[in-house]
């Protein structure tokens, strides 16, 4: 039989339980809804890498062609729809600039997804279309034993992309990405096709380089590699106040130092406290693993040295 100290004592963690799970509810907004592809409308629903900015869209093609086999004129043509209905125009490749910016809302969307590249040996130089990936560049030019000279960290991004936020790199001897890019050819709004290059259009080039696509739509960019190397990491621990002169030192000191980084430490309980530099010197196969560095708190070797490229670089 229920005695009244225990349906008391009952109720109380009954309605203690309801109580606290009530305080526990957000009380933020939740944001809005995701929106129904089937209620959408248009070309449906396109997200970017985040897969936290769903958006509406008008219209949407994907160009998947060698540059000289018709793009122009699929450009030409998605831009001209778009400016008839007076709709924003947006083209892009994997969509890793997240938050928003890479989609529009009602806009016509050209996706580009293309494998073409072509190298030229002999000038350490290669044509590549505008949403080709990283990968892709990767694996043609490592199979004639090149590699690109400066790229993004991660390997999907589209060329084009790195060069229209002017990424940098790893490599010491180059600034941004953009730095090792010759020339490009770029589809203006009006449809006209240019080419660009730091003697041709110019200004064009400039602001392009970093513009995040608001001055046209790339569809091929010619840019510089570097032929395949050996390379070992040399790590480094040291005080987060120490790393910005250490970086600077480093370079200023080692010619032979071909790529470097740096690394903060993010843990909440030390944030910044410690830092870990990361520097990239060119061995033979035969060569042994590099000595520990000279004036580190803490200085530890990789026993196995990366092989190519020599180019991979930072966000």
């Amino acid at each position: 039989m229920l005695t009244r100290r225990a349906w008391l004592l009952g109720a109380s963690a009954g309605i203690g339980a309801l109580a606290g799970r009530q305080c526990l509810l957000p009380t933020n907004h939740p944001g809005p809804a995701f929106p129904d592809p089937q209620a959408a409308g248009g070309a449906g629903v396109l997200d970017d890498a985040s897969q936290l900015s769903p958006t509406p869209v008008a219209s949407h093609i994907t160009i998947a062609d060698d540059p000289r086999v018709g793009v122009v004129e699929r450009i030409r043509a998605a831009l001209a729809e778009a400016r008839g209905a007076r709709r924003p125009f947006i083209a892009s490749a994997a969509r890793h600039s997240m938050g928003g910016q890479s989609l529009a809302r009602g806009g016509t969307v050209a996706t580009l997804d293309q494998r073409w590249l072509e190298a030229d040996a002999a000038r350490k130089t290669y044509r590549v279309a505008a949403g080709t990936r990283w990968s892709t560049v990767i694996a043609k030019l490592d199979a004639i034993g090149f590699s690109p000279a400066v790229m993004q960290s991660n390997n999907d991004f589209g060329v084009a992309s790195t060069f229209s936020v002017n990424a940098h790199g790893w490599p010491v001897t180059f600034s941004g990405g953009g730095t090792t890019v010759r020339a490009m050819t770029m589809v203006l709004a009006d449809g006209t096709a240019v080419s660009c290059s730091r003697t041709e259009n110019a200004d064009l080039f400039r602001h392009a380089m970093g513009g995040y696509g608001l001055f046209g739509v790339i569809t091929e960019l010619e840019l510089d590699m570097v032929p395949n190397a050996r390379l070992a990491p040399r790590f480094e621990e040291m005080s987060g106040l120490e790393i910005g002169a250490r970086f600077a030192q480093q370079l200023a000191s080692d010619p032979t130092i071909q790529m470097a980084y740096g690394r903060m430490d993010v843990a909440l309980d030390r944030f910044f406290e410690q830092a870990l530099l990361i520097t990239y010197r060119r061995i033979t196969s035969s060569s042994p693993s590099p000595t520990t560095g000279a004036n580190t708190k803490r200085t530890s070797t990789s026993a196995r040295p990366i092989g190519r490229p020599t180019s991979t670089n930072s966000e």
